[in-house]
Formats: C-alpha cells, sequence, structure tokens
C-alpha cells in the first residue's frame, strides 16, 4: 500500500492598497516557500474576483489603467513551487483619482471647515454647481481616498444651504496666475460672514466698485464673489476665496 501525503498549501499573504491617478499600488506581506503570487480584483465587495495578474515574483504590483473615482477591491494568493495556491489574502481597497492641484477649504454655517485635495477641473465642477444654485442635487458629493483609517471609502455630501463660504488654494504645481490687474490698492475691504468669521482684502477703488456693484445687484445667477488675494500665501501659489452673498452680515471699507 503506497503512503499518501496531503499537499500542504501555502499560507496567505496580507495586503495593502495604495490609490494613485488611475491607478492602485499593491503592497503585501511575502509568504515563506511562495515561488510567486496572482493578483485579483472586483469592483464589487467581496468579489466575484478576476485574475489581473499571475506569477507575480515581488511582493507589490501597480495595477494601472483604472478610472478615477471607481473603487477597487484586491485579494491576492501565494503559489508554492508545485503550483499549489494558496486561499485569499484579506481584500484591500481603493479608489484612484487624479493629481490634486489645489486645496478647497469649505467653511460651513456652523463653522466647520472641511478640506479636499482636488484637481482643477474636481474644482470647477464644484464652483459650476455652488453657482448655478444646486440645480441638479441640493449637496454636493466629494469621494476621499485619503486618510481613511480602516475605512475602504467614505463620501461627504456637502449641503448647498450649509456653505457659508469657501477658498480654493493652488499648489505649486499649477500655473503661475495670471498678473493681479494695475492699480494701487487704496482701501481695506473688511467683510463679517454669518459663522463670525472676518475677511479683509485690500483692494482698488475698481475692485471695491465691483464688489459693491455685485452686493446690491440680484445674484440668483451669481451667488458668490470671488477674491483672489496675492499676499499671505504661505505654501501656495495663489489663493480665491468664494463669498456667499446671503452669508455676508455686513461689509465695512476703511479708505488709505
Amino acid at each position: 500500500m503506497e503512503a499518501y501525503t496531503a499537499a500542504i498549501m501555502p499560507s496567505f499573504p496580507t495586503l495593502t492598497a495604495t490609490p494613485g491617478d488611475a491607478q492602485v499600488i499593491l503592497n503585501w506581506t511575502s509568504v515563506p516557500d511562495a515561488a510567486s503570487y496572482n493578483v485579483y480584483r472586483s469592483t464589487t465587495p467581496g468579489g466575484p474576483y478576476t485574475q489581473v495578474a499571475a506569477d507575480v515574483t515581488g511582493t507589490t504590483y501597480t495595477d494601472t489603467g483604472l478610472t478615477n473615482g471607481t473603487a477597487y477591491y484586491y485579494v491576492v494568493t501565494a503559489v508554492d513551487s508545485s503550483g499549489a495556491e494558496s486561499g485569499y489574502s484579506n481584500e484591500a481597497s481603493a479608489t484612484p483619482a487624479g493629481v490634486s492641484n489645489a486645496l478647497l477649504r469649505i467653511t460651513m454655517t456652523t463653522g466647520e471647515q472641511k478640506e479636499y485635495s482636488l484637481s482643477a477641473d474636481q474644482i470647477s465642477d464644484f464652483i459650476a454647481w455652488y453657482n448655478g444654485n444646486a440645480a441638479d442635487s441640493p449637496s454636493y458629493v466629494f469621494n476621499k481616498t485619503y486618510n481613511l483609517g480602516s475605512l475602504a471609502s467614505r463620501r461627504d455630501y456637502i449641503a448647498f444651504s450649509k456653505i457659508a463660504f469657501f477658498e480654493v488654494m493652488a499648489y505649486q504645481n499649477e500655473p503661475a496666475p495670471a498678473t493681479p490687474s494695475a492699480g494701487t490698492k487704496t482701501a481695506l475691504l473688511k467683510v463679517t460672514m454669518s459663522t463670525g468669521d472676518i475677511m479683509e482684502y485690500e483692494m482698488t477703488s475698481d475692485q471695491l466698485a465691483s464688489f459693491s456693484d455685485w452686493y446690491d445687484s440680484d445674484v440668483t445667477s451669481t451667488p458668490t464673489y470671488s477674491i483672489s488675494k496675492d499676499y499671505n500665501l504661505g505654501p501656495f501659489i495663489s489663493r480665491t476665496d468664494y463669498l456667499v452673498h446671503d452669508k455676508i452680515v455686513d461689509f465695512e471699507v476703511f479708505e488709505y
């Protein structure tokens, strides 16, 4: 009688996933006696999974050509020299996103601030939604792909009516802003918001007139007024504040 020895399956690795621009970078722990690894992907938590890479000899793999904003779910298996394949690793997920060009800081009517690193196109989409008086939806959805902790994904829903004002600060990899309009700044505009925040801007007489005209007009089509700041920029190359008309309590003008 021949003795039969059951095949010993390799143990499975521990997997992590990091989002990139149209890609996800996978890293996993090394498994003793593993000759290679197979990588599987799904767009649904828990699968079913489709193999996207086989016979990977290292402990990292970059899955490219993905769609930004879509969540992807991965598992990895270890394969030994006999071809025996382990069970699935833990599932790791990530949502690819485009390169961040700017920081959007939203101040809510409660005083709470929310920050999002976004591409230029994403910034434009948000501003168009707000200046369109949220015609498509009363809230704007941000998918966050960073600082998730143990969570697979996170969505923030920002209510149109609860936004007091917002700021856009461009990073250094953005093109340089246009040259500020000519003219000597002759006054300080101090705007008090409903949150209690006081916003101050050095302005020319033409800029002050433009702001006053906007404030006194029917602002249905342009509920925000944008003011670009070229001072106190910190690490940013430019900064633009968007003041919401019905969240302005009052404003004062101090001439130099």
